[in-house]
């Protein structure tokens, strides 16, 4: 089941200097930590003057839509997905 969810979260990522790439890790939600195991897809889209980059990220259970937001630097949980694994 898709749950929306639209609040903030702290991530911490990975970056690869090489690639140019930012990996999510681990997320924090509601006192929680998530460890991230695999990194699905990853696009940008635009809010007016804001670039958002959007990642679909998993651990073994489940499933994540989280944003960036490159203005504010925040992080927000869009979507979790459970019953996945």
């Amino acid at each position: 089941m898709v749950t929306s969810i639209h609040e903030p979260i702290s991530v911490l990522t990975l970056y690869h200097h090489a690639t140019h790439t930012v990996i999510p890790k681990k997320l924090q939600w509601k006192e929680r930590t998530y460890h991230i195991n695999k990194l699905g897809h990853h696009h940008t889209v635009k809010k007016g003057e804001k670039l958002i980059h959007i990642f679909s990220v998993c651990n073994e259970t489940l499933a994540f839509r989280i944003a960036f937001d490159t203005q504010t630097l925040e992080w927000m949980l869009e979507e979790i997905e459970d019953g996945i694994g």
